[in-house]
């Protein structure tokens, strides 16, 4: 069932009134925002793991972003039976991951899984990122990790700025242990060909020179013959899609305008 606005106005209070016990002082502010004593901005976008267990899709406005220098983003992740799972990004983490994340003129789109006792990010071209170690963790707003961002006593003309689209106000968004936590590092998942005692990836993956990679490696009867479709097999298979991906793969894998 889907949240109201009512109830996520409720779980975002509930958020902060915790947050205050732990030490971090937020007050909400235009609805799915909050403010920091020192009048910094934090975006709190928020989703339930409806229709797809494990899987949120959260978005944020791009424009409020920029222009209030947000200090990071606090992804509320409501899990069935009404567990939250939070997840701080902070600014310096979001200017990592501003670029793989899929975007259109609306929204930033941060997609979560959870996968055992993992969290993972997902980035366009089936690359994921590791925010197990983000989970529940809000030190960044005490330590200074949110140097340069604005205040908001320094002012913010809102103008036009189109309203942010959340899980609980956008138009489809339902449409749309022995765990090793490898902090903020990125996963990739990939089809590749072993020549020479090399493997060599079958497609684009953005491994950067002279890093070192943990790569475990198993033996693949058989692989897609289509760049996108091995991509998306490499990142879980069709589980972990949206419910839309057929009507808007255009969208998905290629990160073109939503229609």
């Amino acid at each position: 069932m889907k949240t109201s606005q009512a109830e996520w106005a409720g779980i975002r209070q509930q958020f902060i009134d915790h947050a205050t016990r732990q030490g971090v002082s937020l007050r909400l502010r235009d609805r799915v925002w909050a403010v920091s004593p020192k009048g910094e901005w934090v975006a709190l976008p928020g989703s339930s793991d409806s229709p797809n267990a494990d899987s949120w899709w959260l978005g944020c406005d791009p424009q409020k972003l920029h222009a209030r220098r947000a200090a990071g983003v606090i992804l509320l992740c409501q899990a069935r039976g009404g567990s939250l799972h939070t997840i701080g990004l902070p600014a310096r983490i979001l200017r990592d991951v501003e670029a793989p994340l899929s975007k259109n003129k609306r929204q930033t789109v941060f997609n979560v899984v959870r996968r055992g006792g993992r969290f993972l990010l997902k980035l366009r071209g089936g690359d994921e990122m590791d925010v197990t170690s983000r989970v529940n963790d809000l030190s960044w707003l005490t330590k200074g990790d949110a140097e340069g961002a604005l205040l908001v006593s320094d002012g913010v003309t809102e103008g036009s700025e189109r309203p942010a689209l959340f899980q609980e106000d956008a138009v489809c968004p339902e449409k749309h242990p022995e765990e090793v936590t490898v902090g903020m590092a990125p996963v990739h998942r990939f089809f590749a060909i072993a020549k020479n005692g090399a493997l060599q990836p079958l497609d684009d993956v953005a491994l950067q020179p002279g890093s070192v990679y943990l790569v475990e490696a198993r033996p693949s009867p058989a692989v897609p013959g289509n760049s996108s479709l091995r991509r998306i097999v490499a990142r879980g298979g069709p589980h972990d899609l949206p419910g839309d991906f057929a009507e808007r793969h255009d969208y998905y894998a290629h990160g073109a305008i939503r229609r």
